[in-house]
């Protein structure tokens, strides 16, 4: 990807936005052996094995590694090579190493095998189209930015259509009987030289069932970004600009227009405030703390709380559908110099942390409505897209490709099944 591309996306998602994404890694939160390991213990001293998990739960085209564990007499484990076998292969699939892939609805058992010994796991197939709703996401290129939308019934991204004077989307966020939709229009896009493009760019509404015809402009400063429609559907929150300033502050507004409403008390670095389920908080990024961080605030505008309280950088805060977590990016266990930035989830007091990716630069959480599966952005293999994992982390599903020198981010999961299916053109 050129470097000037990768420059212009990080302008655009920065502070608290969506960032590039790199490498998934799957199987990241297996079962840890509890036995000390004795490494020079010999193979045949092994008299059980066990496997990560028991069972394992996958969507149609998911993939999740299992760990297989040896052990002597003496309850440690010991170093032994294992194979692996699906008594149904055309249901999931088991390779060397554990890495199984799910190729059709239905259950199967996958074994462990070392000399006489093994270890069995019950996985179990839905199909893709067992998930509700649908998952809209940006598509950016070198020459434009587009808004589409992932329905689990074909998996088949379908572009939304636009008004002849809207060339270019991104940002989606649904409203919450899915009828509507929140975008940023994207503008009088400038060259900033090696620092890439700075972008006009206004929140509006459309009108699913007529989007040609029911566009509705709600904000006209140039600097407007990253809106969140409230869960009554009665409200939209963006990001917008302070006057003679390069900070911002975080903006209500009612859906069908009028006079904004400003939420934060201070001038910050805000950016993707996300409303929590019951309408009466919103979670937000403000880079202008250490690396930056998450804050949760009330819909008043009262009780500002820290929800990060670390040096390293949060940002991209997602409410689960009980509204008792958040699903957040951060890069709190990287190591020097790798900068990399993984999904996770803890309380919304910060207690009971649990990582879901082990990969570089995810991006954007989002929870499915039953809250068993989040969506997210990275790079793997040099391809962007927008994947699925479940909450636990141990398996990954790619959803969309982005072509080379493209970005695929900021899904936004509809929550509600309804008819409003956009007629566009296929995925590109």
């Amino acid at each position: 990807m050129p470097r000037r591309f990768r420059q212009t996306l990080h302008r655009l998602f920065a502070r608290g936005s969506l960032l590039l994404s790199a490498s998934v890694m799957i199987g990241c939160h297996e079962a840890e052996p509890t036995a000390p390991a004795d490494p020079t213990a010999p193979a045949d001293r092994t008299v059980a094995v066990a496997v990560s998990r028991s069972q394992l739960s996958l969507l149609t085209g998911g993939v999740a590694r299992i760990t297989a564990y040896a052990y002597d007499a003496a309850g440690r484990i010991v170093t032994a090579s294992f194979s692996w076998s699906s008594a149904d292969p055309t249901v999931a699939s088991a390779e060397n190493g554990g890495v199984i892939t799910a190729r059709s609805a239905g259950s199967t058992r996958v074994t462990a095998t070392t000399g006489s010994h093994t270890a069995t796991v019950e996985v179990l197939v839905a199909p893709l189209n067992s998930l509700e709703g649908a998952i809209a996401f940006t598509r950016v290129t070198e020459s434009s930015f587009d808004v589409l939308v992932y329905s689990f019934s074909d998996g088949i991204p379908q572009s939304l259509p636009r008004a002849a004077d809207i060339a270019r989307i991104t940002s989606p966020a649904w409203s919450p009987d899915g009828r509507f939709m929140a975008v940023e229009v994207v503008r009088g896009c400038v060259s900033m030289g090696e620092d890439g493009r700075e972008c006009e760019t206004d929140v509006y509404t459309l009108f699913l069932a007529a989007p040609l015809l029911a566009w509705r402009e709600l904000t006209a400063n140039g600097r407007s970004r990253s809106p969140s429609w409230s869960p009554d559907g009665a409200r939209i929150a963006y990001v917008g600009p302070v006057t003679g300033s390069r900070d911002s502050h975080i903006y209500l507004v009612d859906a069908v227009g009028g006079e904004p409403v400003r939420l934060t008390p201070t001038e910050g670095q805000y950016g993707a405030p996300r409303w929590s389920p019951d309408g009466t908080r919103l979670a937000f990024y403000d880079g202008r703390f250490g690396n930056g961080d998450i804050f949760i605030i009330s819909a008043d505008g009262t009780g500002l709380v820290n929800f990060s309280r670390n040096a390293a950088f949060d940002g991209d805060a997602s409410w689960s559908p009980d509204g008792l977590r958040l699903a957040f990016i951060s890069d709190r266990e990287s190591s020097s110099g790798d900068y990399r930035r993984d999904v996770f989830i803890a309380d919304t007091d910060g207690s009971n942390l649990a990582r879901v990716t082990g990969g570089d630069w995810n991006s954007g959480p989002v929870w499915s409505p039953d809250g068993r599966h989040i969506a997210f952005s990275a790079r793997s293999n040099n391809v962007s897209g927008v994947f699925l994992a479940d909450i636990g982390g141990s398996f990954l599903l790619r959803l969309t490709s982005a072509s080379p020198d493209g970005w695929d981010g900021a899904p936004a999961w509809r929550r509600t099944v309804v008819d409003v299916t956009p007629a566009g053109t296929a995925g590109r």
